[in-house]
């Protein structure tokens, strides 16, 4: 019996998510609800960001280009707000209050965006739009304020020994819910069509504040204060972040890695539709279905390698990795749709890699003096540089230079290169140049060489195969000796 229950016990562990070998009870209560809490959130995410978002704007609010513009850049400078809300943060230390108030507050507002076409049928276009662009201004100022305290909480909530396993199996949960709830959306939205609307948003607003609701469970560790009765300015708080050259190394990387993205992402999708001639279910099932498949299958393994040997090593080969298949863009055509499966293929096993480092990084580089400050820096800096200043490059780029010289005529493989696949192919040298260039920034310590990483990861893979061989040799040995006996 105690052999049995050894046996089971093994592979408990075997099968483990993470390992939980001397927490306290309170913590791994509190590690599971924010999984929990994370996958309630990913179904809020994956509605309210994705393609059911904007055919709501398009098909049910009338917005016009303007209005489209404006809408989405209420989130990007919302995300000021953070270092506001840092500040308060830092000065009242008061996490808990701030997470569950303003995430309560914030993500309810989903529910009236939903209910817009019910509250107010016979309104003017433009006082339905000023409603709903007040909604969209509570929600992404209520996430301002728990993004800055979420990330604050990670770092003295999750044990450094297992952030990689522990980030890398919470986003293999989430985004099965991502998906699901994303097929979910979209059939309901086709079946009942602008009545399908309103439930999906109210979902929407029930999930997000699950999410909320979820941190009520989790025991809240004190914030680090150092008991100094003067307490610092803001400005004072602000100037530390940026004379600290490690944490600044870590922004600057991850900022430029976002935006040799960003730059190229927006137009993806446009390409697709306009030159391929792709229908929104193609799109959605070579792109986003194909991504976060591989990534359930895969993102856990990434945890082991980062939790050993670092998160630069790991960060830099998975970038490396994720430079190279964008060139497939350039050779693209209509019959080679196949090569759009084999890239989200890709980028669904390499790059959440680089997004786990990138949060383990910004976490650990960030002192426990004024974390939420150094925190608040990085989510500015880098949706503003990385995402929004790329987004507005990559549409001047494309009306200006590159239409020019798609004119001239080039072709690869008989096919005639686009404006898009120039700058696709720009997005490709950036993303060289940040790996290979800027890698050096990040000045983790006790992380090991990559060439390190690769050789001990080569050289335990073939033991394993040798081992593997052996053991079949030594089983079909038995085998033959059995039947002789016999």
């Amino acid at each position: 019996m105690r052999r049995g229950k050894r046996g089971l016990a093994a592979i408990a562990r075997r099968f483990a998510m993470y390992d939980t070998t001397g927490f306290t009870p309170s913590l791994k209560k509190s590690l599971f609800w924010v999984i929990a809490a994370v996958t309630f959130g990913q179904c809020c995410f994956t509605v309210t960001q994705g393609a059911v978002w904007t055919g709501y704007l398009l098909d049910v609010m009338k917005a016009d280009d303007f209005q489209l513009g404006l809408i989405a850049a209420i989130p990007v400078f919302a995300n000021c707000l953070q270092l506001v809300a840092s500040g308060i943060l830092e000065r009242r230390r008061n996490r808990r209050f701030m997470f569950l108030f303003f995430g309560l507050v914030g993500r309810f507002f989903w529910i009236p965006i939903g209910l817009i076409p019910i509250l107010l049928p016979a309104a003017a276009p433009i006082v339905k739009i000023a409603c709903l662009i007040f909604c969209v201004a509570m929600v992404s100022g209520g996430n301002s304020f728990v993004n800055i305290s979420f990330a604050s909480l990670m770092a003295d909530l999750v044990p450094m020994r297992i952030r990689g396993r522990y980030f890398t199996a919470r986003q293999s949960i989430s985004l099965i819910s991502s998906v699901l709830s994303g097929l979910l959306a979209a059939w309901v939205v086709d079946r009942f069509g602008q009545d399908g609307y309103i439930f999906v948003f109210i979902f929407a607003g029930v999930m997000g504040m699950a999410d909320i609701a979820s941190f009520f469970f989790v025991d809240f560790p004190k914030m680090y204060s150092d008991d100094s009765p003067k307490k610092e300015s803001f400005i004072t708080m602000l100037l530390a972040v940026f004379r600290d050259k490690k944490f600044m190394g870590v922004v600057i990387f991850f900022t430029s890695w976002c935006f040799s993205a960003s730059i190229a992402n927006p137009f993806y999708n446009v390409y697709m539709l306009n030159n391929l001639g792709m229908s929104y279910t193609d799109i959605t099932l070579m792109n986003q279905i194909t991504a976060s498949i591989m990534t359930v299958l895969f993102v856990s393994r990434w945890g082991r390698p980062i939790d050993e040997y670092g998160n630069k090593p790991v960060v830099k080969f998975a970038g490396l990795i994720c430079c190279v298949f964008p060139l497939l863009w350039l050779i693209m055509s209509k019959s080679r749709l196949w090569m759009i499966v084999l890239m989200n293929a890709l980028q669904g096993l390499f790059w959440p890699a680089v997004d786990i480092g990138q949060q383990n990084l910004y976490l650990s580089e960030s002192p426990e003096k004024n974390r939420s400050m150094y925190l608040a820096v990085f989510f500015v800096v880098y949706n503003l540089v990385g995402v929004s200043l790329a987004n507005a490059l990559g549409g001047a780029l494309l009306k200006g230079p590159f239409t020019a010289m798609e004119g001239l005529g080039f072709t690869i493989m008989g096919e005639a290169i686009t404006r898009y696949q120039y700058l696709f192919l720009l997005a490709v040298v950036l993303r060289i140049f940040v790996v290979m260039g800027l890698s050096p920034l990040i000045l983790e310590s006790g992380a090991a060489p990559m060439k390190d990483m690769l050789r001990t990861i080569k050289s335990d893979a073939s033991k394993k195969l040798r081992y593997g061989y052996y053991s079949i040799y030594v089983r079909r040995a038995k085998k033959q000796a059995e039947k002789q006996n016999k």
